[in-house]
């Protein structure tokens, strides 16, 4: 195993481990809370109602549940990611906190997580998605329309796809859709929601326990949330194949089932949901878009994770691996008929690495579906507690204006069919007195049909520089 192997492995180990320790870091901060009070004057604290001390045990006991969710995620994903070579007793090894101890400060990664999952797996969840993800998915119908012909042969990607709910609205919908996620700590996450729980309500998670500024009742930090709203797998069987004319009779046909195709991703595996209608599914592994029965239909959901750009962009690195065991190259150029982002396209440190990354990636007439803001995740801190110098990000930075992206994405040969602008929030907790609202853009380009070899080639234009001594400052 080679260097960057290990380093990968242990990357995942330790983001497994990371979930062990949630308890952990949220009794310290309670205990933290607790010792200021104590130590409050007593003419101050008698004044303070019962309820302040008494909470305390409430928000321990909620960590507790959120701790027997993680504990279960990681547990399913260790398993199900493990395959034991044939003829061996090999058994997955599970982390523990034992070793060197995670960091406090990584503990935002599972607050991160417990967010998400209100977000995009809650009831309460479904306002902000209706707000996002329908409208997404909504633009996409409406520029390639889902009909008996077509049904899950459009190919789909969404990059930067949190915990999967997403793509597999889209998948839902009659696409075939990949989706694709950076972070680790989401893709642990997204494997045990899409493929670990097969009935709605199956957790309670408690996601602002942490929180401890704009609270306006105490009650508030122990508001829970059943997840999942409803589970992945009945979510695909939900949608019905359009009618064909000459579909099999379907007394005739075997019920319909769910089957788990393998995702191998570099050195890290998940499991995906496969959907099939079909009477006679093939035993081989040829891809169904080429297949001309239209009686069968094969609705295709799978994730992905890893770097967005070198995933796709890079045709040695990831495959995706078909459920007859054949691999075939999902990163190439002109594969995907859409690219559909939301709140994406500000994660990357220049962001016209993503713009080429997608024009190259969709096929001639392919379209580019967008929504969210321009929240440049690697900008420039002025924040005292943000050591710039910890990851290079911070130092190849690019924020643009929307005007210059949209110039940027023009040049490249996008025609723009729409443009709109939608109020909507992110991970955000009702009862706050604090919330955030973007002024989001929601735009959708088309790539040409015919596209000239060399249009992402442009002259070079003159470098931005400092003003001499002798140069006079631009107002």
């Amino acid at each position: 195993m080679s260097q960057n192997d290990e380093e990968e492995k242990d990357h995942w180990f330790n983001v497994l481990r990371t979930f062990l320790f949630y308890e952990e870091f949220v009794a310290f901060d309670l205990g933290r809370r607790q010792e200021h009070i104590n130590r409050m004057p007593a003419k101050y604290a008698d004044r303070l109602p019962n309820p302040t001390f008494e909470k305390f045990s409430a928000l321990h006991h909620a960590a507790e549940g959120n701790q027997d969710f993680f504990k279960d995620m990681v547990h399913f994903h260790v398993t199900d990611s493990f395959h034991a070579p044939p003829g061996s007793n090999a058994k997955p090894v599970m982390p523990t906190k034992a070793g060197v101890p995670i960091e406090l400060g990584q503990q935002h990664r599972n607050n991160a997580v417990l967010h998400s999952l209100v977000r995009e797996w809650s009831e309460a969840g479904a306002k902000e998605r209706e707000t996002t993800f329908q409208v997404l998915v909504d633009e996409l119908k409406l520029r390639l329309p889902v009909t008996a012909e077509n049904a899950y042969k459009q190919k789909v990607l969404v990059p930067g796809c949190g915990l999967g709910r997403l793509p597999l609205e889209i998948a839902s919908a009659g696409y075939t859709c990949q989706g694709n996620e950076f972070s680790a700590f989401m893709a642990v996450a997204s494997n045990f929601v899409l493929n670990g729980l097969t009935e709605s309500g199956a957790y309670r998670v408690y996601p602002w326990i942490s929180n401890v500024c704009n609270v306006v009742k105490i009650e508030d930090s122990l508001q829970h949330y059943d997840i999942p709203d409803r589970a992945a797998v009945d979510m695909l069987n939900a949608f019905s194949p359009p009618p064909v004319s000459n579909i099999a009779d379907s007394s005739d046909s075997e019920p319909d089932s769910v089957e788990r195709a393998q995702t191998v991703d570099g050195n890290h595996s998940s499991r995906v949901w496969r959907r099939h209608y079909s009477k006679n599914r093939p035993t081989d592994s040829s891809n169904y878009e080429e297949r001309d029965d239209p009686n069968e239909f094969f609705p295709k959901f799978s994730m992905a994770a890893g770097d967005f750009v070198e995933v796709y962009t890079n045709l040695k690195s990831k495959r995706i691996q078909d459920l007859g065991g054949e691999e075939s190259v999902d990163s190439g150029a002109s594969n995907w008929d859409a690219v559909v982002t939301c709140f994406f396209v500000d994660t990357a440190p220049v962001v016209l690495d993503y713009i080429e990354a997608i024009f190259r990636m969709l096929k001639p007439g392919g379209v580019w579906v967008n929504l969210g803001p321009l929240l440049y995740h690697w900008a420039a801190a002025a924040d005292a507690h943000v050591d710039q110098a910890e990851d290079p990000r911070y130092r190849q930075s690019v924020e643009l204006s929307y005007e210059e992206l949209k110039h940027v994405i023009k040049g490249y040969g996008f025609e723009f069919l729409s443009e709109s602008w939608h109020d909507c929030t992110y991970t955000r907790c009702d009862t706050s007195m604090m919330w955030t609202t973007y002024k989001a853009v929601q735009f959708t380009v088309r790539k040409p049909v015919v596209v000239c070899e060399d249009c992402t080639v442009k002259a070079p234009k003159q470098r931005a520089t400092e003003p001499g001594p002798n140069q006079e400052q631009e107002n």
